[in-house]
């Protein structure tokens, strides 16, 4: 549309009013643009904070799928140990504030496995009481797969190894731990079969029946 415009006396640009009317149509076009693209910018905005909080869900039940089945009593075995073979026998439990903890009463000592699933980043507190030690170890989740998890404590410079790497595997019809001292292989824990619940075995015959 052609502007139609004048000076007048004082100087003033004046308009006609097929101009004004349509300067009038140009910022209503402007604010409805405005108030179109508003909420679907707040659309878009939102669903890339519920991708972001899916990711993290994911990963979160990824690390419940892979270590909740531990939950239960299983007749284990340390395939290696400074001493040998020894059995294992551990029972797992789910805490009130949803920690996993795992407790394996030993001739020698005790282990206290503290899983923590609730955090933003998964991690173990491990505490073994031989020779009268109380005080846990504290390894950052440092790896996860499938079926596959990696804890670690901080190395003491970049050219030496973690002190303490535990690795947990889930392999056919249980699992596997392997803890490595300072880069070396230290011990090796079979899980492989869980003992019967209680009542189990009668209830499956009266199924069965």
């Amino acid at each position: 549309m052609e502007k139609h415009w004048s000076l007048d006396q004082t100087g003033v640009c004046t308009c006609n009013k097929t101009y004004i009317h349509a300067a009038k149509a140009k910022h209503l076009m402007t604010d409805l643009i405005s108030k179109r693209t508003k909420p679907l910018l707040m659309i878009f905005l939102a669903t890339l904070v519920l991708f972001t909080l899916s990711d993290s869900e994911k990963s979160q039940s990824q690390v419940e799928q892979l270590l909740l089945p531990l939950i239960g009593c299983w007749e284990g075995e340390a395939l290696k140990t400074p001493r040998g073979a020894l059995p294992y026998p551990v029972c797992f439990k789910r805490l009130d504030d949803g920690t996993l903890y795992g407790l394996a009463k030993l001739n020698v000592s005790d282990h206290h496995w503290y899983f923590y699933l609730n955090n933003k980043k998964s991690r173990l507190r491990f505490m073994s009481t031989f020779a009268d030690n109380l005080k846990p170890v504290n390894l950052p989740a440092t790896k996860l797969q499938a079926r596959h998890i990696e804890f670690s404590t901080a190395p003491f410079s970049n050219e030496h190894a973690s002190q303490l790497h535990i690795a947990i595997d889930k392999v056919h019809k249980g699992y596997l731990f392997t803890m490595t001292l300072q880069g070396v292989e230290h011990v090796i824990i079979r899980l492989a079969e869980k003992i019967p619940m209680k009542g189990s075995t009668t209830k499956t015959r009266e199924a069965q029946n």
